[in-house]
């Protein structure tokens, strides 16, 4: 039986290598949810229905209701923070993390896993993501292992989950998924055994975003709804969360006041993507997705830990 604590410990998330890399998946990580999460309201797939698939930011922006973006604003902090998680763990930056993370789901079940950087992957996952397509094709089973795993539930283990961690299972060398919730809005729910009864079985880790104050990163394991689950949550006022909000709140701006309005971004390296999306916007969001992509490599080598230019308070000044 594993010797359950209860108590949470602090994990480091931190200093930030490649400072353009990290702006960089914030941005991405937005932009991949509008373009691939079909629970919004808009986007969703509502472009598509007017028959425009690989839509620009300028299209979406004059197909949808003006304050498309305040209705949905709630929506992206929660489900945003699935995209922004399943692009940030995989940087060395939330090396220390990821690798609790798998330290605990070894203890829990007696494996050892290669835990290097280039030997673990997170993909988004879930029903309401268009990137779960193919995922089930990135790995052989399911973790904790099914005996006789049958295609269905390889598929409802994609379609009920946040996020898919794969790693190399040692005993027989092949890919395995191992899968996740997240909460970005309510994270405190994923200490609750309520929470849990609604999700899958296949799910043994949850990160959250907690309305507590504080700046850190914790994370400990809880026997819930009959499974022990690693736990891993944010504090408000971590840099990852308030850096994230912030460019949800840039991206509101941008829709709102459009490409032309002159801004005031004093932080140099997310001021350049801000400026990337004003000089793609009529460019299909497939081929701004590409530009931010390629400043995602290991290129920069800056140490610090970020925070956006200041918030301007009106939206209309």
């Amino acid at each position: 039986m594993f010797d359950e604590s209860g108590l949470a410990k602090t994990v480091n998330f931190g200093p930030i290598g490649r400072y353009r890399s990290y702006w960089a998946g914030h941005f991405y990580s937005v932009l991949r949810c509008l373009r691939y999460h079909n629970g919004l309201e808009y986007p969703g797939r509502k472009m598509a229905n007017y028959g425009v698939e690989d839509w620009s930011l300028s299209q979406l922006r004059g197909s949808a209701p003006a304050n498309f973006f305040e209705k949905i604003n709630q929506f992206m902090v929660n489900w945003g923070f699935q995209y922004l998680m399943a692009s940030l763990l995989n940087t060395r930056s939330a090396s220390p993390v990821v690798e609790q993370l798998i330290l605990e789901i070894e203890r829990l079940w007696g494996l050892k896993f290669d835990k290097g950087l280039t030997n673990y992957m997170f993909h988004v996952s879930g029903r309401d993501s268009d990137l779960s397509h193919g995922l089930d094709l990135l790995f052989a089973d399911v973790f904790p292992s099914i005996i006789n795993l049958s295609a269905n539930q390889k598929h409802d283990a994609i379609a009920e989950s946040d996020l898919c961690l794969i790693l190399q299972n040692p005993n027989n060398l092949q890919k395995v998924g191992i899968f996740g919730e997240v909460e970005g809005l309510k994270g405190d729910k994923i200490l609750l055994n309520s929470f849990w009864k609604k999700k899958s079985q296949y799910c043994v880790y949850a990160f959250g975003v907690r309305k507590e104050q504080g700046s850190s990163v914790h994370y400990q394991v809880r026997h819930l709804d009959g499974l022990y689950r690693v736990l891993i949550t944010f504090q408000a006022d971590h840099f990852v969360v308030n850096d994230f909000q912030n460019t949800l709140w840039w991206l509101h701006y941008l829709f709102q006041n459009g490409p032309s309005r002159k801004v005031d971004i004093r932080d140099e390296e997310f001021g350049y993507f801000y400026s990337t999306l004003q000089r793609n916007w009529n460019r299909p969001i497939s081929e701004v997705l590409e530009l931010i992509s390629q400043h995602m490599g290991e290129d920069d080598a800056i140490e610090s830990v970020p925070g956006a230019s200041p918030i301007i308070t009106n939206l209309t000044s």
